[in-house]
């Protein structure tokens, strides 16, 4: 039955939104053309931003929710198996804390908010509803390169191609009305730039409010940031009716529809826009930015077919061609592309990521076998913590999404407030750290008072020389290794009983920390030789097939060999010589 109603619900506002948006797009199409409403009169914006204004009396309900969250979360997770102090637990926040408003960030929220209007709003009144639609859902893709250019954030191939497929989109829908040079071509050129403008600095508006909302911690409410944004805006809106509008009102208004006709278009078009935005926050809140983005894409094509249907025969500009069919496709079809890919890249389980908070709870929770699923102990470690005060958090965001769904800044800061748990929790880790402090004094002083430091098992020293007149400090190396260490023992003086000292220290603890380097270094190279050395592939040498005498001795060999040629007798030759007889 639960999921039924909260079908229903989101059914609801999904109607509502389509709903809503075509009123107000088409709402504002109708002054336009019974020249109710210009672009420079600014009274089609104040209407928008009076819908603005009547979103604050949605505050209340939203605050009332979110209380009502925040009690039910405090009554779920009482079987924790976790200890905690009785007197920490007893300073549990009894309400849900809304964090404060920035006026002054607000306000050039504000100002940004009635520039693009301004741009939007010219735009739209020349080129048409359904020209504007198809701009105006180039939001995201602007939205995109803007936090690429200013916050750093990587794009995909296919983001990127996405863009492209936008801006190709947006000129072919272009391309049938300005192919022939003539007045309203031009005018027409001038309004599709003027729309892509206000878009652009509409894609900064959202940009600032993201960047206003993750300043703070807590954030504000959403729905009161639209409020008060809404009440800066109509009063800038106000101030030109008053300068501008009020002083040519007959000149810039000329109905042909009835007065109140006219009021009560003006006062749907308010309604519209108030619904519209509430409707906005619920489906954002319930179903994510692709359900939302396909929304948009399908009312861009509902305006596109209304207005081919109801004013092509008054205004040219709202025929269908097949130029603005293509154009509306790919741009279309490129922000869902976009929209479902940047979805996708966010919920992207992250292995790194996993092992991290699985290693990170097993030393928080000291835990001898390693944690292999993450979900239900890190949901009930954040819980512990909120209710001990140890996170700057009222609500435990686990609950209601998986670490994956999460924001961006969201899980970085879990996983911060994670990495100091376990450093504060984990037994292992404590005793990790108290086995193996490091001094963090000086080994020594030299004659002119300046300090010799050395840190961990290098074999490195620093000299600090402090300033009399300045709390900084010069730093510079001294030793390296053992032929700069014997250097600076052999500048010491024997005289002193500082230098003395230091002497005695670094021969006695930092040689042998300089040998083993040295070593380590040698090593090192003779491997990367042994890497550049060329490989020598000889052919083997087998055994030869004659008998081996293993006992063989060369001097009793020689010995032998005299003996035999002593013993053999004297032969007479066989062939005399006259030399011989001469003899």
């Amino acid at each position: 039955m639960n999921i039924n109603r909260e079908m229903m619900y989101i059914a609801f506002h999904q109607v509502m939104f389509l709903m809503t948006g075509l009123s107000t797009t088409l709402g504002t199409q109708w002054l336009f053309y019974h020249k109710a409403a210009t672009g420079d009169s600014y009274l089609a914006q104040l209407s928008q931003y009076l819908g603005m204004v009547m979103v604050g009396l949605l505050i209340p309900i939203l605050l009332r929710n979110k209380q009502k969250a925040y009690q039910r979360l405090n009554q779920e997770d009482d079987q924790v198996a976790m200890t905690t102090l009785a007197s920490v637990t007893e300073q549990e926040p009894s309400k849900y804390i809304e964090g404060p408003m920035p006026y002054r960030s607000v306000m050039k929220l504000a100002v940004l908010d009635v520039f693009a209007n301004f741009c939007v709003t010219v735009g739209f009144a020349i080129v048409g509803s359904g020209m504007y639609q198809v701009i105006y859902s180039s939001v995201v893709i602007w939205c995109a390169i803007l936090t690429w250019f200013l916050m750093n954030r990587t794009l995909s191939r296919v983001q990127w191609v996405a863009i492209f497929g936008t801006s190709a989109g947006l000129a072919v829908s272009s391309f049938g009305d300005f192919s022939v040079e003539t007045e309203t071509g031009s005018l027409l050129l001038f309004g599709t730039l003027m729309t892509l403008g206000g878009t652009f600095f509409y894609s900064c508006v959202y940009v600032y409010s993201d960047y206003i909302m993750s300043q703070q911690k807590p954030p504000p409410l959403a729905a009161r940031v639209c409020f008060t944004t809404g009440i800066y805006t109509s009063c800038i809106s106000c101030v030109w009716i008053a300068i501008y509008t009020l002083p040519r009102f007959s000149q810039l208004i000329q109905p042909t529809a009835p007065l109140e006709t006219v009021m009560g278009m003006y006062l749907m078009v308010s309604l519209s826009n108030a619904c519209h935005s509430w409707n906005y926050y619920e489906l954002i809140d319930r179903t994510g930015s692709v359900a939302t983005g396909i929304l948009q894409g399908l009312r861009a094509v509902l305006i596109y077919v209304i207005s081919d249907a109801w004013y092509c025969s008054s205004d040219p500009a709202q025929c269908f061609t097949p130029y603005k069919g293509l154009g509306s496709m790919l741009v279309i079809g490129c922000v869902l592309l976009f929209t479902e890919l940047t979805q996708a890249i966010e919920l992207e389980e992250s292995e790194l990521v996993h092992q991290i908070i699985c290693a990170s709870l097993g030393n928080c929770l000291n835990r001898k076998h390693p944690v292999e699923s993450y979900k239900v102990a890190f949901q009930q470690l954040v819980q512990e913590k909120i209710k001990s005060l140890d996170i700057d958090l009222t609500l435990n965001p686990l609950t209601k999404q998986p670490f994956k769904a999460l924001p961006i800044d969201t899980k970085l800061y879990l996983l911060q407030c994670l990495i100091e748990w376990q450093l504060q929790d984990s037994q292992a880790i404590r005793q990790s750290i108290s086995n193996s402090i490091y001094t963090l004094s000086p080994i020594g002083t030299d004659s002119k008072k300046r300090l010799y430091w050395q840190f961990g098992e290098s074999c490195w020293i620093w000299r600090e020389k402090p300033h009399a007149k300045q709390q900084l400090s010069d730093w510079e190396t001294v030793c390296r290794d053992r032929d700069s260490l014997t250097a600076l023992v052999d500048s010491l003086s024997d005289q002193q009983t500082a230098e003395r000292r230091l002497r005695h220290y670094i021969i006695e603890h930092l040689y042998e920390l300089a040998d083993e380097e040295e070593k380590k270094r040698q090593r090192k190279e003779r491997a990367e030789l042994r890497k550049s050395m060329p490989i020598i592939i000889t052919t083997p040498q087998l055994r030869s097939r004659h008998h081996v005498n293993y006992n063989y001795d060369p001097m009793l060999e020689i010995e032998q060999d005299q003996e035999e040629e002593d013993s053999k007798p004297e032969t007479t030759p066989t062939r005399w010589s006259q030399r011989l007889k001469k003899e």
